[in-house]
């Protein structure tokens, strides 16, 4: 799969102290992609795609690092401590403010251990 975002920030132009210079900077607009802060609220974002693409990249890879064994619960010895897990996410921007990458990360829950 290849993507390609849109760049959807815009450019924000002012003077310098010096009133001799325009500099442009990129301004990342607070509205343009709201970084969802859990599973459900990224299968309901307006960018879901996006989001459900990066979800699929995490698990390929961690399972690609053979980084888990799936076992049936009835296999799972009594007494053994089992660890929740949830996705997180976020944005990683280019220098021009535009988006480079839709990341998501699966996390063990620390306070289940």
């Amino acid at each position: 799969l290849s993507t390609c975002y849109p760049p959807i920030v815009p450019a924000f132009a002012f003077q310098s102290a010096a009133g001799d210079a325009t500099v442009v900077r990129p301004v990342a607009d607070p509205g343009d992609v709201t970084v969802p802060k859990g599973y459900s609220a990224a299968l309901k974002s307006p960018k879901s795609s996006y989001w459900k693409e990066a979800i699929v990249n995490e698990l390929n890879g961690l399972m690609a690092n053979d980084t888990w064994k799936v076992v049936a619960r009835r296999d799972v010895p009594h007494g053994a401590n089992l660890l929740n897990c949830h996705f997180t996410f976020a944005l990683k921007r280019a220098k021009d403010g535009s988006i480079d990458k839709f990341k998501a990360r699966l996390v063990a829950d620390g306070n289940t251990q």
